[in-house]
């Protein structure tokens, strides 16, 4: 519905007709020229515009014009304008203002000047003299003449602006459009410039605005020839911003005057065309598609509707809105057939080629398409293109889809399927993790839907909130999530649908997330799953509340976030990965059993193999610190042979040597810590393995494999953190050789046969046999340190007979013995024990012994601490790491190692601050050692929780 305007003859010719009885020629005292002048205007009331043109001609001596009246001039000047186009009546009409400048009809010569410049689209000239129109009109007094003048004038002021093919000029035009409905209301031009406004207004999207001019038209001027198109512009303007209600009370109205019997045939045929398709419209959107479908059929089945093709088009939609495809698919190869390369048929041709592509696993069902989209003289080429674009991004061909995007944008896309194409390119750029490269595009259409007008973006509040939310995301990806927040906060102001509520505060939580605004991040995903229960992303939320919470140290919550997770979706990809998290929450929390289980778990729910592989070890772990220890060594075996080459395969081989040595199968803890440092030579677990060994070999006996250990430890692991105890275990293999060696010095009668053979018996495994050689041998020496060194042999003996009484009370008379090396080995195994076995107090009292020698007592305070460490004492731990750091001449092997127990005990007091100080400055000072990557492995770990 173009913008019409009426033409010139019946806009001025009938505006003089209705004063002519005003204005009745005056007698000149000439009767011929009375009588042609009252036959003119007689010919001008019956509608014989030219006869009565003809009788102004016969009057056509100059000095007979002279005589006329200025209105008689500007009628036949009218007449001479509407029936011969090419005369020019500006000469005639600037002689006539001139002769008559106070005439209350200048205005009206004015606007007759104005309308033949306009004619010859001469535009500026035009709009000077309707400016002077105006002008003239404000300086009379005769109100009533003077506001119809100058409504008139302002009407076609707004006109000529509009018409300008300067668009810098339509904004005047309002202006002048809206003087003339505003504040001369009662022009006869009002009508025409409300509806003119109602089109403009609709023309850029403003809807409401629009609506309000027709409204005004259709109440104030109930007999404007505009009325009926007015109301039914509004009701369309209601329709596309789905008040479907309203729209149907305004087709309602129009029915009822569609009833009468019109003047103009062809005018109300249209309009009534036009009020069917509304209507059908209308009803499709109330889901009435009956009514729809009776409606388009009254414009199919009018004669020589204009409307025919279109209405075909709205039955062909309206059957596949009802799931009637087939119905739907004919209509639209019959408008096809009629004609293919109309708008019809390239709509039609374009709705074929989509019922098409979705069929499955079919390159055929994509040929009508890209034939469509290769065809760039086609009205759907760009549409094609854009669907062929979504159907390889759903198919995840994410680089054919960037490839067509790119495409279609270098085409010269009209600014509602550009900001399309770029919302979907944008999203194809988040596909492909080029996430600055999509927040260019992203935040580009977003700006171009929002300034693109309703009218020609029908879904523009979906495609700005589709921008929006995909923009935030690329934000939050590309690592600027505090930009986010504002985005998706305005985008939920808007108050989306549902879903797209619930995914716009879902990203939400996860730009607070990615912020560090955990609680934020936390709440709003707790609203995710309040606000929007059915929603698919409540899972999601319920794992980013489990890390959040995580990530804050607070275990518990995050162990209930986690259950929670594993209790609704115990068999989706995060389900399955929550059973380790919440594992690894009861793990922290030293809840062991429970923290195995939760390992088994996520075993069993068929977890991804690399995070199976991590449940397993950490199953195994778990079962370990729960006391289960056989348990563990099964599992920690097992773990090792099916993950030969895994990351944790060297700590599951030390695992099992560790379980066999705590339950005295020496042999077997040699042979698995052997395998490891063959298998593993570059595993930070060798030093511990190698310190293991030595103490395995000499509680075998086997004092120079024990002594070879320990040596290895010390010549090619200071750094290690097991330095210390490989010094000590040095130390009692050497007692044992220097003893041995004494031994071997006496003859066979001697004491040291019986040993030997004492010895013997111990490794036979005759272990009570063994006992009596040595309490033998203690009766026929008084050497102190053979003494110490019997004793310490039979408190071996005791143990290998899993005798641990009986081996502790040995140790404890050989501890009494400070002056041998085997009184201080005592004192070093009875600690040790009892460090194993976790009896915290009995250790300490034992190191605390050792310490009262000069040459033990950093060692020994160093176990001081670590023994208060494995048990939590963190004060105390601080004490004894403090006294060895504070020692004169303290071993740097040692001292370093204190100060990473300072550290550990600083953050198992919450202060990781200070925790984090000492492990940057051991890894500052230590750099390249092997302590240096302990703390930073202790670092990253403070870190991540």
């Amino acid at each position: 519905m173009p913008l019409r305007s009426r033409s010139i003859l019946f806009a001025l010719v009938a505006f003089f007709l209705a004063s002519i009885g005003k204005a009745q020629p005056q007698p000149t005292g000439q009767p011929a020229v009375v009588e042609r002048l009252s036959s003119a205007h007689e010919y001008l009331r019956q509608g014989s515009l030219l006869r009565s043109l003809q009788s102004f001609d016969l009057l056509d001596d100059p000095q007979q014009l002279a005589a006329w009246d200025p209105q008689n001039q500007l009628m036949r000047s009218e007449l001479l304008a509407s029936l011969r186009p090419q005369h020019n009546p500006d000469r005639e009409l600037a002689a006539l203002v001139n002769a008559y400048a106070s005439s209350p009809h200048t205005p009206h010569v004015q606007i007759r000047r104005g309308l033949a410049a306009l004619q010859r689209e001469r535009h500026g000239q035009a709009r000077l003299h309707f400016d002077e129109a105006v002008a003239a009109a404000s300086e009379r007094d005769n109100e009533h003449v003077d506001a119809n003048a100058a409504g008139t004038a302002y009407y076609w002021l707004g006109i000529a602006h509009l018409t300008d093919r300067d668009a810098a000029f339509h904004s005047q035009a309002a202006v002048a459009l809206r003087m003339s409905c505003d504040e001369y209301p009662r022009n006869p031009f009002a009508d025409d410039a409300c509806f003119a406004l109602g089109q403009m207004h609709e023309a850029a999207g403003e809807l409401d605005s629009a609506i309000a001019y027709y409204d005004r038209l259709v109440e104030k001027y109930p007999g404007s020839e505009n009325r009926l198109e007015a109301a039914l512009r509004a009701a369309q303007s209601h329709l596309r911003l789905g008040r479907v209600d309203a729209a149907r009370t305004l087709l309602a109205t129009v029915s009822s005057e569609l009833t009468a019997t019109p003047a103009d045939q062809d005018r109300h045929a249209v309009l009534t065309a036009e009020y069917h398709l509304l209507r059908a419209a209308a009803e499709e959107y109330a889901g009435d598609y009956v009514s729809a479908e009776k409606s388009y059929l009254a414009v199919v089945y009018a004669r020589e509707s204009p409307y025919r093709r279109a209405a075909m088009l709205g039955l062909a939609d309206t059957y596949r809105a009802a799931g009637h495809s087939d119905s739907s698919g004919a209509i639209f190869r019959r408008v096809v057939a009629e004609h293919r390369r109309d708008a019809a048929g390239m709509y039609a041709e374009y709705q074929l080629a989509l019922a098409m592509a979705p069929a499955p696993h079919a390159a055929e069902s994509l040929e009508p398409l890209e034939l469509i989209a290769r065809d760039t003289t086609h009205a759907y080429s760009l549409h094609a293109r854009l669907t062929l674009a979504r159907i390889h991004y759903l198919g995840q061909e994410f680089v054919t889809a960037a490839t067509l995007l790119d495409s279609s944008l270098a085409r010269n896309a009209s600014p509602s399927l550009r900001a399309k194409a770029l919302l979907l390119r944008g999203v194809v750029k988040l596909a492909l993790l080029r996430y600055a490269d999509a927040d260019d595009d992203l935040s580009t259409s977003l700006r171009l839907a929002r300034t693109t007008p309703l009218v020609l973006l029908p879904d523009r509040d979906s495609v700005i909130a589709q921008a929006a939310l995909a923009g935030a995301i690329a934000m939050i990806h590309a690592g600027h999530p505090s930009d986010a927040v504002p985005q998706l906060n305005r985008l939920l102001d808007t108050k989306p649908s549902a879903t797209m509520s619930a995914e716009a505060m879902y990203w939400l939580g996860e730009a607070f997330y990615a912020s560090g605004v955990l609680p934020s991040a936390v709440q709003t995903m707790e609203d995710v799953i309040e606000r929007y229960p059915s929603s698919n992303r409540i899972e999601d939320a319920l794992y980013a509340i489990g890390w959040a919470q995580l990530r804050q140290r607070k275990l518990d919550r995050a162990e209930a976030a986690f259950a929670r997770l594993v209790k609704a979706y115990p068999l989706t990809v995060y389900g399955t990965e929550a059973h380790l998290r919440r594992g690894d929450c009861l793990y922290l929390l030293r809840k062991y059993s429970a923290a195995a289980d939760a390992y088994h778990e996520a075993d069993s729910a068929g977890a991804h193999p690399e995070l199976a592989e991590y449940a397993r070890y950490q199953a195994a772990l778990a079962t370990f610190h729960a006391e289960k220890r056989e348990q563990a060594s099964a599992e920690f075996t097992r773990f090792a042979s099916t993950y030969p080459k895994s990351e944790l395969t060297d700590d599951a081989v030390f695992m099992t040597g560790l379980v066999d040595y705590l339950y005295r199968r020496y042999s077997q803890s040699v042979a698995m810590h052997r395998s490891l440092t063959i298998n593993h030579p570059t595993s930070p677990l060798v030093a511990r393995a190698l310190t293991t060994m030595s103490a395995a070999y000499y509680a075998l006996g086997d004092f120079d494999s024990a002594r070879a250990s320990a040596s290895l430890v010390i010549q090619s692991h200071q750094e290690s953190s097991y330095l210390g105890e490989a010094q000590a275990a040095l130390g009692r293999a050497d007692v044992a050789i220097r003893e041995r060696e004494r031994q071997l010095a006496r003859d066979q009668q001697r004491v040291e046969d019986i040993v030997d053979r004492a010895r013997a018996l111990r490794i036979d495994g005759k272990y009570d046999e063994a006992v009596n050689e040595y309490e033998r041998a203690l009766t026929r020496t008084t050497n102190e340190e053979l003494i110490g060194a019997i004793m310490l042999d039979i408190a071996r003996a005791h143990m290998l007979a899993r005798d641990t009484g009986a081996s502790l009370a040995a140790l404890h008379k050989a501890s009494l013995r400070r002056e041998t090396s085997a009184g201080n080995t005592a004192l070093w195994t009875i600690a040790d024990y009892y460090r194993d076995i976790h009896e915290a107090d009995s250790a300490v009292l034992y190191y605390e012994r050792v310490a009262g020698d000069d040459s033990s007592m950093q060692l020994a305070q160093l176990r001081i601490g670590q023994t208060y460490l494995g048990n939590e004492r963190w004060t105390e731990a601080l004490d004894a790491f403090n006294k060895v750091v504070a020692a004169p001449m303290a071993l740097p092997a040692v001292a370093a190692e204190a100060h990473l127990g300072m550290a550990s005990a600083h953050a198992g007091r919450g202060d990781r601050e200070r925790a984090r100080e000492i492990y940057e400055r051991i890894i500052r000072d230590h750099a390249g050692e092997e302590i240096s990557h302990r703390a930073q492995e202790q670092l990253r770990a403070l870190g991540n929780l």
